[in-house]
């Protein structure tokens, strides 16, 4: 098997790139015209974002010193998008004001994470951020296909058991 390593700084840019790619989705969200783009973009949101969550858990902060601040946040996040699930979202000035209440509370859990990555990244071996960098380029791409194994039928809820299950076959696949 080929080693890939990758570097501290490889990895935290990755999980900015996965943090912007969420608030894009966010920004889709609050444009879409009809409420079934609506749905489908939500649906996206809460996919991607559990996938994420679960992703960022299991190769960054678990066993770690951030691992209750993290799991605090995180929680944070699940419960605005829980308060979102079951929205009506015909309406776009409700479906806005409530997608900017998860970015911005997203927005405030990215700034804590720079930080936190980082350090808790410091005392990884390179050839193990190598595996984390790769694990994490799949996320999204695992995340958002069609027929990943959450649906949009779950609560967000499920989407994480989902995602935290499955993000096993993903470090699978990269140690």
């Amino acid at each position: 098997m080929e080693r890939w390593t990758s570097t501290v700084d490889n990895v935290v840019a990755l999980v900015n790139r996965n943090h912007d790619h969420l608030q894009t989705l966010l920004q889709e969200l609050r444009a879409a015209p009809e409420t079934q783009t609506r749905a489908t973009s939500f649906d996206q949101v809460r996919q991607l974002l559990a996938w994420h969550q679960a992703a960022e858990w299991v190769f960054v902060f678990e066993g770690t010193p951030f691992a209750d601040e993290k799991r605090q946040d995180d929680q944070l996040v699940a419960d605005k998008v829980t308060s979102l699930e079951g929205r009506d979202l015909t309406s776009a000035k409700d479906c806005k004001q409530r997608s900017d209440a998860l970015a911005d509370a997203l927005k405030t859990v990215y700034v804590r994470d720079q930080d936190r990555v980082r350090a808790a990244l410091h005392k990884v071996p390179a050839e193990r951020l190598g595996q984390v960098h790769r694990a994490l380029l799949m996320v999204p791409e695992t995340a958002l296909q069609q027929g990943a194994p959450t649906g949009a039928h779950d609560t967000f809820a499920l989407m994480r058991q989902a995602a935290a299950s499955d993000i096993d076959g993903v470090a699978n696949q990269v140690s």
